[in-house]
């Protein structure tokens, strides 16, 4: 399955299945592919994501984006809604 379509189908498990708000559901969207991306940048496969690499991931947006706390908390959640739906899936 492509990025895209993953990503359309996360978008879809949270506005019908967890039924989180449109607003919600897009950021969330939003910071997968952040991820997506940067898993690409690193040439690391999702399947193969360990604990370390989102730390890696989210020092990384810390310390190169010069992020908010709270942009940084909803990538957290972001993330562990997108983990919780691959774990499903």
């Amino acid at each position: 399955m492509d990025a895209q379509t993953l990503l359309m189908n996360f978008y879809t498990d949270l506005r019908l299945v967890m039924r989180d708000s449109e607003e919600t559901c897009a950021t969330y969207k939003n910071s997968a592919k952040l991820f997506l991306d940067w898993l690409v940048t690193q040439r690391i496969k999702l399947a193969a994501v360990e604990t370390r690499d989102l730390i890696y991931y989210l020092l990384n947006r810390k310390n190169t984006g010069n992020l908010h706390e709270l942009t940084l908390a909803k990538d957290i959640s972001a993330l562990r809604a997108f983990g919780d739906y691959l774990v499903r899936e």
